[in-house]
Protein backbone atom coordinates (compact mmCIF):
# COMPACT_ATOMS: atom_id res chain seq x y z
CA UNK A 1 0.00 0.00 0.00
CA UNK A 2 1.72 3.55 -0.90
CA UNK A 3 0.14 7.18 -0.93
CA UNK A 4 0.89 9.43 -3.74
CA UNK A 5 3.82 12.04 -3.84
CA UNK A 6 4.65 14.76 -6.59
CA UNK A 7 8.15 13.93 -7.74
CA UNK A 8 9.04 16.96 -10.58
CA UNK A 9 5.97 16.11 -12.37
CA UNK A 10 5.14 12.98 -11.81
CA UNK A 11 3.78 10.58 -9.51
CA UNK A 12 5.52 8.39 -6.98
CA UNK A 13 4.41 6.52 -4.21
CA UNK A 14 6.00 5.76 -1.40
CA UNK A 15 5.12 2.90 1.10
CA UNK A 16 2.74 3.18 4.10
CA UNK A 17 3.55 2.56 7.67
CA UNK A 18 0.50 0.73 8.62
CA UNK A 19 -0.15 -2.88 9.30
CA UNK A 20 -3.13 -4.60 6.55
CA UNK A 21 -4.82 -4.60 9.88
CA UNK A 22 -4.94 -1.29 10.59
CA UNK A 23 -5.39 -0.43 7.12
CA UNK A 24 -8.38 -2.60 6.74
CA UNK A 25 -9.87 -0.69 10.03
CA UNK A 26 -9.12 2.65 8.51
CA UNK A 27 -10.84 1.85 5.03
CA UNK A 28 -13.57 0.88 7.11
CA UNK A 29 -13.87 4.03 8.83
CA UNK A 30 -13.37 5.97 5.83
CA UNK A 31 -16.29 4.18 3.83
CA UNK A 32 -18.96 6.08 3.48
CA UNK A 33 -22.50 4.65 5.09
CA UNK A 34 -25.34 3.59 3.05
CA UNK A 35 -28.74 3.28 3.50
CA UNK A 36 -30.44 0.31 1.68
CA UNK A 37 -33.92 1.58 2.54
CA UNK A 38 -33.41 5.11 1.46
CA UNK A 39 -31.88 3.56 -1.82
CA UNK A 40 -34.99 1.18 -2.78
CA UNK A 41 -37.17 3.88 -2.01
CA UNK A 42 -35.61 6.38 -4.68
CA UNK A 43 -34.89 3.56 -7.01
CA UNK A 44 -38.77 3.02 -6.80
CA UNK A 45 -39.85 6.46 -7.33
CA UNK A 46 -37.07 7.55 -10.07
CA UNK A 47 -38.16 3.95 -12.02
CA UNK A 48 -41.97 5.14 -11.15
CA UNK A 49 -41.39 8.35 -12.82
CA UNK A 50 -39.58 6.86 -15.93
CA UNK A 51 -42.40 5.02 -16.66
CA UNK A 52 -44.87 7.59 -16.00
CA UNK A 53 -43.18 9.99 -18.83
CA UNK A 54 -42.67 7.00 -21.15
CA UNK A 55 -46.46 6.46 -20.68
CA UNK A 56 -47.18 9.91 -21.51
CA UNK A 57 -45.45 9.98 -24.59
CA UNK A 58 -46.75 6.72 -25.83
CA UNK A 59 -50.06 8.31 -25.39
CA UNK A 60 -49.17 11.58 -27.03
CA UNK A 61 -48.13 9.45 -30.24
CA UNK A 62 -51.03 7.18 -30.20
CA UNK A 63 -53.77 10.59 -29.45
CA UNK A 64 -51.56 12.47 -32.63
CA UNK A 65 -51.51 9.82 -34.80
Amino acid sequence: MATKEAQRGRTAYKPLSMSPKEYKAFAKNREPSRSVFRNCVLAFLVGGVICLIGEGVQRFFMAAF
